[in-house]
């Protein structure tokens, strides 16, 4: 499909001889209900065989809506490219010296940035080969080796022992700013003692000991090195699998693949379609599951008619829907294509933002709180359990994630990045955030929690922010994340933020914190500038035993200045320094520029410390916000954790 909604298919047109076998290329732009000849894509060739097309349909890519075809002629790999609105080039041989015997069972595949896969076998010296291409089909790489296969070109087995099992590459790319994936997937013998050689094929032997498995490698470098090759699902029974066909859903890059398995069959004749779905980049594979309801048997008199199973089936799948379409005999019926409807199961991962988050996005049982205090996120310097403290400079810190679960899917291989920035009101993501390191969970069970621990050495002294980001393709982000953090956070419950700085008065009477303050916007703005006592009771206060004073740093000072020194509940110093009075409404308002920034300085002082240094520690709370006073919008804020010992 082109993003015209034109639908493109490929045929081999053969002469009433079978001497001349050309591919045309067919277009329907009434949703496949009728098509037209359109062009052929072989040029003057003569001999085709097993073509592949493509449309690259990616919004992104500098290519879209170029069609690309590859296929063999004779022996070697061919592939073509019709530039959109375009006719087809001349075909260019993309295979060469490295591909002994014929290149026959390829795959074409493209990414979001526009860059061409082409992806074939060699039946001869047994390689999988990938030649790429960065310019839309213009020109191509020399082929890279992706592996050697054990056997070569076709394999018998005992439920497909005529038509036989073809060696062939599906494939599938997916390219972000972060990741540039490209993978294989093939079908190929065990590989275990006696099942590695062509010759120890099973065949017609239902009790060899020699199987075929599905085979895996991923490269996440563009195609340039690829994996060890594993088998995604290894049974230890004798039975066997064939006929994969992989898809990436481009919406998240979750893998999915189909195949038949002769698993339920003690006789190893009959088949099933089974499918499995990789949320981790082809890391790890979940267990298969069946998409069929009824077995399929080709060995069967009457049912073979020298094709049995054909040479493919097919997967298509799109956020997390898939369709899959295989060749059906069930019952003994005549053969048919058939599909399902498969959903993928979704997890919901998520952290929450305050004690009683529920996880909607957005909550609105958080609708009116801040959005940088989340109790599920929390640092320690040293490995021993404890409350959140702030980082020590010069040593190794733990940054404590907690991940739940609110799905009935247990979630599995699930990232949890951690990134920092320095203490600001103001932040921007992704621009000032500095990514810390990643941790992983394993396994979740539904309605399950665990934390996880990110190693953390800070780059200097001072007051730290820090984000967490539950990145997986099982659940990705509900909305698309923006520059705000205080939206993506309240939006997205994959999203946590903390941004909490302990001011210890246990052994100093006086602390001073810097905090930055800036417009997020890119226009001008009016801000209030707010700070509060968060924890306030009538009878628990820190503004009974203490003080907070706040210096403006030198521009903002200005533009208060500007601004006509206006502000409710503070006590004025002078033109740039003031004390909280009403630490229930305490505001000033500035007008910044867009992304203009500065520096506060917080004294907290305790003005009725405690000399004896005894006594359990007496928490108060204390915020510093701003608010785009036109948009009613919280930007960002900063809360304090005050510890001071109790009064005297």
């Amino acid at each position: 499909w082109d993003s015209n909604g034109d639908a493109w298919s490929t045929t081999l047109g053969i002469n009433s001889g079978g001497t001349v076998l050309r591919l045309r290329t067919y277009k329907s732009t009434d949703g496949g209900q009728t098509w037209t000849y359109d062009s052929l894509a072989s040029g003057a060739q003569t001999s085709v065989d097993k073509q592949m097309v493509w449309v690259d349909h990616s919004a992104t890519s500098p290519y879209a809506d170029n069609i690309y075809a590859i296929w063999h002629n004779g022996l070697p790999a061919f592939m073509n490219r019709k530039v959109a609105g375009g006719v087809w080039d001349t075909p260019i041989q993309v295979s060469g010296a490295e591909t002994t015997g014929t290149a026959i069972g390829s795959d074409v595949k493209t990414n979001s940035y526009g860059d061409v896969f082409g992806f074939w076998p060699a039946t001869g010296n047994r390689r999988l080969l990938v030649t790429k291409s960065t310019d839309g089909g213009a020109s191509y790489s020399a082929p890279v080796i992706i592996t050697t296969t054990f056997d070569s070109y076709e394999i018998p087995v005992p439920a497909f022992a005529t038509r036989k099992i073809l060696i062939y590459v599906s494939a599938g790319a997916y390219r972000t700013a972060t990741k540039n994936m490209v993978y294989a997937s093939w079908t190929d013998l065990s590989g275990e003692a006696g099942c590695t050689l062509g010759s120890q094929a099973p065949n017609t032997n239902v009790n060899s000991t020699c199987k075929t498995r599905i085979w895996f490698s991923r490269s996440s470098d563009g195609g340039t090195t690829w994996s060890a090759p594993v088998k995604i699902n290894n049974q230890a029974g004798l039975n066997d699998q064939f006929n994969q066909w992989m898809v990436v859903d481009e919406t998240n890059g979750a893998l999915g693949i189909i195949y038949y398995d002769t698993v339920d069959d003690a006789g190893r004749k009959k088949t099933d379609v089974w499918y499995q779905a990789s949320f981790d980049d082809g890391a790890t594979w979940n267990p298969a599951v069946k998409v069929t309801t009824a077995q399929t048997d080709e060995t069967v008199a009457g049912a073979n008619s020298g094709n049995q199973y054909g040479d493919y089936n097919g997967l298509s799948g799109h956020a997390r829907v898939l369709f899959p379409s295989w060749t059906d005999r069930r019952n003994n019926a005549r053969e048919e294509i058939w599909t399902a409807h498969i959903d993928e199961p979704k997890t919901d991962v998520w952290t929450k933002d305050k004690p009683w988050d529920t996880g909607l996005e957005p909550d609105p049982a958080t609708a009116a709180n801040n959005m940088w205090e989340s109790e599920d996120i929390w640092v320690r310097n040293d490995l021993t359990a404890g409350p959140h403290q702030n980082p020590e400079f010069g040593q190794t810190n733990y940054i404590h994630v907690m991940v739940r679960n609110r799905s009935t899917v247990t979630a599995v291989n699930v990232p949890v990045l951690v990134y920092v920035a320095n203490a600001n009101n103001g932040l921007v993501w992704p621009v000032d955030w500095t990514y810390v390191g990643t941790a992983y969970v394993s396994s979740l069970l539904p309605n399950a929690s665990t934390d996880v621990v990110v190693p953390w050495n800070p780059a200097g002294t001072g007051h730290y922010c820090i984000l967490s980001r539950l990145v997986t393709a099982q659940d990705p982000m509900t909305n698309p994340e923006t520059a705000d953090v205080n939206y993506n956070t309240r939006y997205n419950n994959n999203i946590a933020w903390k941004n909490v700085n302990v001011v210890d008065l246990t052994r100093n009477a006086v602390v001073k914190v810097l905090v930055g303050v800036r417009n997020t916007d890119r226009e001008r703005r009016k801000l209030h500038i707010a700070f509060e006592e968060s924890k306030r009771t009538a009878d628990h206060s820190f503004f009974r035993r203490g003080a907070v004073t706040v210096l403006l740093g030198d521009r903002l000072a200005k533009r208060w200045a500007e601004a006509g020194l206006e502000g409710t509940g503070i006590k004025r110093i002078d033109d740039r320094t003031f004390l909280i009075a009403d630490p229930e409404r305490a505001t000033i308002t500035v007008t910044l520029d867009g992304r203009e920034e500065d520096q506060v300085e917080l004294v907290f002082e305790d003005t009725a410390p405690n000399p004896t240094g005894e006594g359990r520690p007496v928490d108060y709370g204390f915020v510093m916000k701003q608010e785009d006073i036109e948009k009613k919008e919280i930007q960002g804020g900063v809360t304090y954790e005050i510890r001071a010992l109790p009064p005297l």
